[in-house]
């Protein structure tokens, strides 16, 4: 009488392991570094990232792989992922990306409070490239220092990944 209920109760616990974690998204990191925009042609000379974004990639491109840039207004960087799940190929799945900021943060003018991060939602296909970037529009963002870049299904995360930012010496 024991080893039916027994059976019953493993049965259970790897039934609700399996759903558990078939409901579990997790990325492959393909890119770390600099984008162009969608239409900006590659420069002469200036050799391709080796990366596989599909043929219907509309996106930024990948300009330079690496973990360390100078912050420029214009500038785009961050990182590509793929959502990788048992769900089938091209589903809609949606992420929480958020930004850390180096400290002592971004200030922007007319506030006195800093901002150690931003938070927002970004939504990809499984299987396939998705993006996740910072575009320094301003030079009031460009801090210097480490930079995460996070990806979170629910409250697990996926994708984390620095960038460290420089900022150029201006002679005087």
């Amino acid at each position: 009488m024991k080893f039916p209920f027994f059976a019953i109760i493993v049965t259970l616990l790897c039934l609700n392991a399996t759903t558990a974690c078939a409901d579990d998204l997790s990325a492959q990191l393909i890119f770390r570094g600099t984008f162009r925009g969608p239409f900006e042609k590659q420069p002469i000379g200036e050799p391709l990232p080796n990366v596989r974004l599909g043929h219907t990639w509309i996106g930024p491109r990948p300009r330079q792989e690496t973990g360390q840039v100078t912050g420029t207004r214009g500038l785009q960087f961050g990182v590509l992922f793929i959502p990788r799940d048992s769900k089938p190929m091209a589903t809609p799945v949606s992420f929480r990306y958020v930004i850390r900021y180096p400290q002592p943060g971004v200030i922007q003018p007319g506030s006195a409070v800093p901002s150690l991060s931003a938070e927002t939602k970004v939504d990809c296909l499984v299987g396939l490239a998705c993006i996740a970037t910072y575009t320094f529009d301003n030079d009031w963002e460009i801090v210097p220092g480490t930079w995460r870049f996070e990806i979170y299904d629910k409250d697990l995360k996926i994708v984390d990944e620095s960038i460290e930012v420089l900022v150029q010496k201006t002679s005087q």
